[in-house]
């Protein structure tokens, strides 16, 4: 089943994004709001949105997977690691994904490059996949956390999200 997603019933993410990077931004930021603010709200989650009360967790983040971003750069980040160490996750920028799986290299990705959003429900692990590439969301309320995560890729790329086979 493939999704889309708008704004209260209206496409208001299009008002917003007048052209400019700010319009991106603003997209971005309301999106991120929409899907991750319940998340952040309860800490078992993993899910981070400013302002970071915890800087040098989101410092490591940047250092393991988001070389050149700042903090006033991240939206919202997840970490995926057990101690909290922050060193495997995803942060969402005005215009990419970072992400690091445990044991793989860092990557990027322009929402503009997105093509396909797949989110895949597991029994203890929970996946959006993203172009073929597996996040993974291990901790927290996976199932939440990966559905957030399609919804905001597939809203802001425009391509929606599909729910996949286990």
């Amino acid at each position: 089943m493939k999704w889309t997603d708008s704004l209260n019933g209206k496409d208001e993410i299009t008002k917003l994004d007048g052209g400019s990077k700010d319009g991106v931004a603003d997209r971005a930021e309301v999106l991120v709001e929409r899907y991750f603010r319940e998340l952040a709200d309860d800490s078992k989650n993993k899910v981070f949105l400013p302002p970071y009360e915890d800087g040098g967790k989101l410092a490591r983040a940047i250092k393991a997977y988001g070389r050149g971003l700042t903090k006033e750069d991240v939206l919202v980040f997840y970490d995926n690691t057990v101690f909290g160490r922050a060193n495997s996750g995803f942060m969402l920028t005005d215009d990419a994904i970072y992400y690091k799986e445990i044991f793989s290299s860092n990557a990027r990705l322009f929402y503009s490059e997105v093509d396909e959003v797949v989110v895949r429900i597991c029994l203890g692990t929970d996946f959006c996949r993203v172009n073929g590439v597996d996040i993974s969301c291990c901790l927290g309320d996976t199932e939440k956390v990966a559905m957030a995560l399609g919804q905001f890729l597939g809203t802001i790329s425009g391509k929606g999200f599909s729910e996949g086979e286990n």
